[in-house]
């Protein structure tokens, strides 16, 4: 997961996680907000 501030087709593991079935995605951008929290709450 990143942010909406990131072009999932820009990054470098793109190919890669495509590659095993993935999906990258970017989320909006949150300012009061990070992934960290995005991905650890219940």
């Amino acid at each position: 997961m990143k942010g909406g501030d990131h072009d999932p087709a820009e990054l470098p593991e793109t190919p890669l996680v495509r590659s095993w079935g993935g999906e990258v995605v970017a989320v909006p951008y949150r300012p009061t907000r990070t992934v960290v929290v995005a991905t650890t709450r219940p």
